[in-house]
């Protein structure tokens, strides 16, 4: 047996006819009505006046208890329908809750479809930014289908604070919300909401997600990557490097090398170093400060005159030290070089180069936990340091090396890629989506990074900072997003506007929410453009 929902649809349209005539009634619209009658009374002598002093009061009460009344009129009815259909076809009595589940489980697996609102999404940046970070926002359920719940409404998020070591937070408020029985339902989402931006070297899902370590055996691939068909024109730039030079022939005293934490505010300073240090002298001294344990140091020149070449390995974000001298006798300088890269990177002290040769494309992949039914993140940073005439860069979901792209519930394959030709030789480009899984998922899942489509002889491309982490989601039911940081941190009183734009067309869909709560459970109805349930069964006949 399955619910007769040809027959639970007709009395829902009954029961939305009469909730829409009752709150009409109850509604705005006769605030209008009310108001011509009392102006009726403008040029009435004072004690007519005075009776109705109480009619705009007596309304709002009037209108206040009235939908009150609502809910005993037509809600709490017709979650005993949902309740009686479901009874009629199992048998058995549930709670309004499970009964619930069991209605839409079957209308799931029906194939039946209520009509479809119209949703979209935009997001702006102000004009005068500081910050190039960038706001990713999916309209899609976990499931895969369009979002027919999210509110219609405009937030404009603006940067309300940068602490110290450069962390921003945006804030924002979304409109005013009201109750399932306002007559001006939904309004907006009536939050506040504050975001930080995701760091482009955070910790997530991925490791060595900034390619700054190398595999031990294929030394020009990075580790924890499967390098499956990369042997021509994928490999890790050299890591870089800065040259310390000290000059003017010292005769004695000392000199420190200043360096930064991540995020390049925070200072570290060498111990003393004498004038005359060898290589394995200041590489000892740059070692003792956190994040630089692994760099290493080679000098040319004779002493005092030496130039320090330091390799930053391991070094988690680079910045060019500075130096304090305290150096004696002769003319003694410190001259520090810019970083000396064989690439460009925007994390670490390095990234993944390719290098097109018109046929290769360059599979990189990494095994990775995922839950089902979950929203992902996906992202990488990329830039073109040779103009790419033809070629793609893909993320994708799939189960083994070389395997079948994962799909959502819905059948959509996830992936996304960006044709490269696009991204220009300027600035860093951020490549970013949502991936969506279903129920079911494989024994084993990868993150695959590849040209789907081949880079040409003549381009070249780095990767930088490739995330994969759960979506974030901006409130119950609502739009899954992630604010990404750029090559700039956001700074104060930058802005970024997320419009969301829902025409709220399909009645069925949204009076269904409004007697059944279906944005708390995660779940909505499935809708098309050619309906099963029309929104014509709203009638009172």
């Amino acid at each position: 047996m399955a619910i007769n929902f040809t027959n639970f649809f007709t009395k829902f349209g009954h029961a939305v006819y009469s909730a829409k005539d009752l709150l009409q009634s109850l509604g705005p619209d006769q605030d209008t009505v009310i108001q011509s009658f009392i102006n009726d009374f403008d040029s009435a002598a004072l004690d007519s006046k005075a009776s109705i002093e109480n009619v705009i009061s007596n309304l709002r009460a009037m209108q206040r208890q009235g939908r009150s009344l609502l809910s005993g009129i037509v809600l709490s009815p017709m979650r005993r329908i949902v309740i009686e259909e479901v009874k009629a076809d199992t048998g058995k009595e549930y709670s309004f809750g499970d009964a619930l589940t069991e209605l839409l489980d079957q209308l799931d697996a029906s194939g039946d479809t209520v009509e479809s609102s119209t949703i979209s999404t935009s997001v702006t940046y102000g004009g005068g930014n500081t910050g190039t970070g960038e706001l990713f926002v999916s309209e899609k359920l976990t499931n895969g289908q369009v979002n027919q719940l999210v509110y219609d409404e405009d937030i404009v998020f603006t940067c309300t604070n940068v602490t110290a070591d450069g962390q921003a937070t945006l804030t924002g408020r979304g409109d005013q919300s009201y109750g399932v029985m306002a007559p001006n339902y939904p309004g907006g989402s009536g939050g506040t909401y504050g975001l930080t931006p995701t760091e482009l070297d955070e910790s997530n899902l991925l490791e060595n997600a900034t390619f700054l370590t190398a595999d031990s055996l294929a030394t020009t691939q990075p580790s924890t990557w499967i390098a499956y068909d990369a042997d021509a024109t994928g490999s890790l730039t050299n890591v870089s490097t800065q040259d310390v030079a000290i000059s003017g022939t010292p005769t004695g005293g000392y000199y420190n090398l200043v360096f930064y934490e991540d995020g390049g505010t925070k200072q570290l300073i060498t111990e003393n170093i004498s004038y005359a240090a060898t290589a394995t002298s200041v590489q000892t001294s740059i070692r003792k400060l956190p994040g630089y344990g692994e760099v290493t140091v080679s000098s040319t020149g004779t002493a005092p005159n030496y130039t320090h070449t330091i390799t930053m390995t391991g070094v988690s974000k680079v910045y060019t030290p500075t130096s304090r001298d305290f150096m004696t006798g002769g003319s003694p300088l410190i001259t520090i070089s810019a970083i000396i890269t064989d690439g460009e990177f925007l994390t670490g002290s390095r990234s993944l180069e390719i290098d097109g040769d018109g046929s290769e494309q360059t599979d990189y992949y990494q095994k990775v936990s995922l839950d089902p039914l979950t929203t992902y993140f996906a992202h990488a940073m990329i830039k073109a340091t040779a103009a790419v005439t033809t070629g793609t860069l893909d993320l994708s979901l799939v189960d083994s090396p070389g395997g079948t792209v994962l799909q959502d519930l819905e059948g959509s394959n996830n992936t996304f890629n960006v044709t490269l030709s696009t991204i220009g030789t300027t600035d860093w480009y951020h490549l970013a989506g949502f991936f969506r899984t279903d129920d079911d998922l494989p024994s084993s899942t990868y993150l695959r990074m590849n040209c789907g489509t081949a880079i040409d002889a003549s381009g070249t491309i780095m990767v930088d900072s490739v995330i994969l982490k759960p979506a974030s989601q901006l409130y119950a039911g609502g739009p899954f997003y992630e604010l990404v940081k750029g090559e700039t941190q956001f700074a104060l009183n930058d802005t970024v506007t997320f419009a969301v734009n829902n025409n709220y067309s399909g009645e069925i869909q949204q009076w269904f929410n409004r007697f059944y709560g279906l944005k708390s459970l995660a779940r909505q109805l499935p809708h098309s453009g050619s309906p099963t349930y029309a929104d014509t069964l709203i009638t009172n006949s």
